[in-house]
């Protein structure tokens, strides 16, 4: 007997998400590295926290004011178009309560005890990817940022809400371009 799941698809609409797998995500930001001629690739878990949490810091609902959008139903099932929250103070928008993000680094739950304390870079190998976040589809979900292993193909029942951010990999500030 063939099992059928309903497609989370259901929750979304425009502008969400992109929802893809990791390769296309990483596939993303090396292409866009080599528009910009950066260093750009998925960032690695520390990075997404240290973004996440406005350079390391400890903030409810990784808003600039603590605050989760007020509007939002506490009951809601489905995921918001993106951007309708105050962005962190670092100008990040939906770090938390929209969905997970696909990181650079393979999972092994136990890594933390061994890794380096600055700058890790995650494992070395592995069968499932680091996302994170958190679906955002209740109250709960948005008070802390979650830590996800998630196999890096996806299935059309776990495809909604895995989205991706690039990240320039560079040892030093860049510098803004003037014209």
């Amino acid at each position: 007997e063939q099992v059928r799941y309903v497609s989370m698809k259901k929750f979304t609409n425009d502008n969400y998400l992109a929802s893809v797998n990791w390769q296309d995500a990483k596939d993303y930001c090396q292409w866009i590295g080599q528009q910009s001629g950066l260093p750009v690739d998925l960032p690695t878990e520390a990075q997404w926290e240290y973004a996440a949490r406005s350079r390391g810091q400890f903030l409810n609902y990784s808003s600039d004011d603590g605050k989760f959008g007020d509007f939002i139903d506490p009951s809601s099932k489905a995921y918001i178009p993106l951007n309708m929250r105050k962005p962190n103070p670092l100008g990040l928008y939906d770090m938390i309560g929209n969905g997970w993000d696909w990181t650079n680094d393979w999972y092994d739950e136990n890594y933390y005890s061994v890794s380096p304390e600055k700058n890790p870079q995650g494992p070395q190998s592995g069968t499932t990817k680091v996302t994170r976040g958190s679906a955002g589809t209740n109250f709960m979900d948005n008070q802390n940022i979650e830590r996800y292993a998630m196999p890096p193909v996806l299935t059309e029942i776990m495809s909604t809400g895995r989205g991706f951010r690039c990240a320039v990999q560079s040892p030093t500030p860049l510098q803004p371009v003037t014209k």
